[in-house]
């Protein structure tokens, strides 16, 4: 990774109005909705996207704008202050048993507000202690926003000082040190029918080789999920032959390549096209390899590249609906290689099953799609 390159991310506190606020908010309800827009459709015009850590009573009053911005790719996460709960301290003052309460009933508010699961987390004042790590696990959450190194905020109960700067996984009993709590893997385990990938990233080969032989052996992750935008790298690049090798020879589990149709995130050149995809389908005939996104802008080169390349296939996951898409895809390949993709937790789940019920297809065909097709390429 250039030194040089500096990477940002985009959040904002949605709270209830300051008079109902233990530590403030919007003077109105009407301001804060405004500035929640207007700071959103900032950003997505610039092809930017943010995440809106958002308390549950703001859930309640602002619940048609969150699920409008939800489906436009804006990430929706819980906000918690505690004493707007009835509780007289801050989160960090609270054992981990008493967070595991508090956040439980805030949860069923926030998603009873806007008929979604809250996956990712931020506590008011960045307010934790060595017990929340293991409880945001517990209940289910994927990440969060719960370090700010160097805080010391005693009053808030916010001790921050020597927490490592960059992203990283949490320590099971230290806040403060970097560790390898699988969020992902320990949220998954008590649902029998949820599964995950592997994410790699070609920045860190080696952290990347660990993952795979950590979890790829059990049966909760069926694959590996490869984004070349982020890697500067397309799959098919010389450097990446080794790893796609090994998941094609020794692990035998199928591969979620992240397709589009354009540079991203502030790429010169695109390294997601489909051909790039068709190109490691040839070089690898036994690696199932899943376009996802169906080649965005360009899903019918997605498609073309899937008639030439039997190991490939589509997922039908996008943050905007096209016409049809899908249907055509039917039409084209048959329903074998076409699978539903749901896009989550960053696009809209009702948008993606939508698409593929108002296509144009057979019942066995939607069948297909939606359930046997994915049970069948990852062997469930």
């Amino acid at each position: 990774m250039n030194s040089n390159e500096l990477y940002a991310c985009f959040t904002m506190d949605c709270e209830q109005i300051d008079e109902l606020a233990y530590q403030g908010g919007p003077v109105t309800w009407e301001l804060g909705e405004r500035s929640i827009r207007g700071y959103c459709e900032t950003l997505l015009e610039q092809g930017l996207r943010a995440t809106l850590f958002i308390a549950p009573q703001a859930a309640e009053r602002y619940r048609t704008t969150f699920l409008e911005l939800a489906g436009a790719g804006i990430e929706l996460g819980l906000h918690y202050h505690p004493q707007d709960h009835g509780y007289p301290d801050f989160f960090g003052a609270f054992t981990s048993e008493e967070q595991d309460q508090m956040l439980r009933e805030a949860m069923d508010q926030w998603s009873q507000a806007l008929g979604l699961t809250p996956f990712v987390f931020r506590p008011g004042n960045f307010s934790a202690n060595d017990g929340t790590f293991p409880t945001l696990v517990r209940l289910g959450f994927l990440a969060g926003s719960v370090s700010l190194p160097q805080r010391n905020f005693m009053e808030a109960r916010a001790n921050w000082v020597g927490a490592p700067f960059d992203p990283h996984l949490a320590h099971r009993a230290n806040r403060l040190l970097p560790g390898d709590l699988p969020f992902l893997a320990e949220a998954i385990a008590p649902h029998p029918q949820l599964y995950g990938y592997v994410y790699i990233n070609m920045h860190y080969p080696e952290r990347s080789l660990r993952e795979m032989e950590k979890y790829l052996g059990t049966d909760k992750f069926v694959g590996v999920k490869y984004n070349g935008e982020y890697s500067r790298a397309a799959a098919c690049a010389p450097e990446n032959k080794d790893v796609f090798t090994l998941l094609e020879k020794s692990y035998r589990k199928p591969l979620l390549l992240h397709t589009w149709g354009l540079p991203e995130h502030g790429n010169v050149v695109a390294y997601s096209l489909p051909a790039q995809a068709m190109e490691l389908a040839l070089a690898h005939p036994q690696l199932k390899i899943v376009m996802g996104h169906m080649g965005g802008t360009e899903w019918m080169s997605a498609i073309r590249a899937a008639e030439k390349a039997a190991n490939l296939y589509l997922d039908t996951c996008a943050s905007y609906a096209d016409q049809d898409k899908v249907g055509v895809a039917v039409r084209m390949l048959g329903a074998d290689p076409v699978l539903f993709g749901s896009g989550a937790t960053e696009g809209s789940l009702f948008m993606q099953k939508g698409a593929i019920l108002d296509s144009d297809l057979t019942e066995q065909d939607r069948s297909q799609v939606l359930y046997d097709n994915a049970r069948r390429v990852f062997d469930l």
